[in-house]
């Protein structure tokens, strides 16, 4: 038993094991008396004020919460939240990539902090919790995913129209999920105000590392600083998203900083590519974030052999940047939106380059759904 539970501790992505673990621990401690609360909960007058005497209340304020008969099952309730989405974010667009992952919890952590000092919040946990769901969320808008006694929530997108709310007996879109939480939190705890806040802050990470900058060709604005990496590197080995084509790594750097993109088709041939998925539902073009050197646009009839060029890599990180000028074509020109999750399918495109064959993506694409598996 000792040495599964270490195996199963073992096999949480690094971020997330530690982050869980404290999140366990720590209130534990506090519920049996171990640890004095008073210590432990964001009061902003007495880290203003006695600055040496509560230096650390920002910190504990996040990885703290006060466990008793009345809040005990709404705590677990969030380290299931912690847990699963926080390790599905960072085993999925943030895989092999520590550094980011924290930076991300980093600057979560600063703004659910400062907004805390007007919203009169206490202790953080709950709310980062919520921006981690929400992030995830917002880059899974297809994924279905289950929720109390069973619920089952859902995000349908349809052709060149936003996203809708669909309500049946079964289905309910997930990219509304945070938000039915912070529902159910105010009518069953006459609360909200923790959800909200969790909500605001993963959408202004949301903004600010993914919408803006690739929906309106924007520069990013959060850039992972370079010591955590010292840290945290980048993970060798291995196929994820955002994740860099070290072949293509080593050969730019020998070629001065210049990189081996592969050969691009016409933008003018992906306008109007659709497609059905196993449903029989239209969904839209899948075009990568920043996943690879070469990333691919899969279509209907050509399922991996439209190329387009929508990155750069950074050769100190391996992290990918976006080209925005490309970006920027297909935003207003094509009219064809840079969203979707399919990162998966832009590495393949890269490992293709190097003798692999199309089968990797058409897999890939038949498993997700966006392509019909009798094909």
């Amino acid at each position: 038993m000792p040495s599964d539970l270490s195996t199963w501790f073992a096999s949480v992505p690094i971020v997330t094991r530690y982050w869980f673990a404290v999140s366990v621990v720590v209130p534990l401690l506090g519920r049996f008396g171990l640890i004095n609360p008073l210590w432990m909960y964001l009061d902003w007058d007495l880290v203003v004020y006695h600055f040496q005497a509560s230096l650390w209340r920002p910190i504990t304020a996040l990885i703290f919460y006060p466990v008793t008969p009345q809040t005990g099952f709404h705590w677990l309730l969030m380290l299931y939240f912690l847990y699963n989405y926080s390790k599905n974010l960072e085993t999925g667009t943030f895989s092999g990539r520590p550094a980011d992952y924290l930076y991300m919890l980093i600057f979560n952590w600063l703004v659910c902090a400062g907004i805390s000092m007007a919203a009169g919040v206490y202790f953080l946990l709950e709310p980062m919790v919520l921006s981690v769901l929400y992030v995830w969320c917002q880059l899974n808008k297809d994924t279905i995913v289950s929720f109390w006694f069973g619920t089952t929530f859902k995000v349908l997108v349809l052709q060149r129209l936003c996203l809708l709310l669909q309500i049946t007996s079964n289905y309910i879109a997930a990219i509304y999920l945070p938000w039915i939480l912070c529902a159910f939190n105010a009518i069953l705890r006459g609360g909200g105000m923790n959800e909200l806040l969790g909500i605001l802050v993963g959408h202004t990470y949301y903004f600010l590392a993914f919408d803006y900058p690739l929906q309106h060709g924007g520069m990013s604005f959060l850039q992972t600083p370079r010591f955590l990496y010292s840290y945290l590197p980048n993970e060798e080995g291995g196929v994820h998203g955002f994740g860099a084509d070290r072949v293509n790594q080593r050969r730019g750097a020998a070629a001065g900083g210049r990189y081996f993109w592969g050969r691009g088709q016409a933008l003018s041939f992906i306008k109007s590519i659709t497609m059905q998925n196993d449903a029989g539902e239209i969904v839209e073009l899948y075009v990568p974030r920043k996943c690879s050197s070469s990333n691919r646009l899969i279509g209907p009839k050509d399922h991996s052999s439209i190329q387009i060029d929508i990155v750069d890599v950074d050769p100190i990180t391996g992290r990918m940047v976006c080209n925005h000028r490309v970006i920027s074509i297909l935003n207003r020109r094509l009219r064809v939106k840079v969203a979707g999750k399919a990162t998966r399918y832009a590495i393949c495109g890269a490992l293709r380059r190097q003798g692999e064959s199309d089968d990797a993506i058409l897999r890939l694409a038949q498993r997700d759904g966006i392509i019909p598996k009798n094909l």
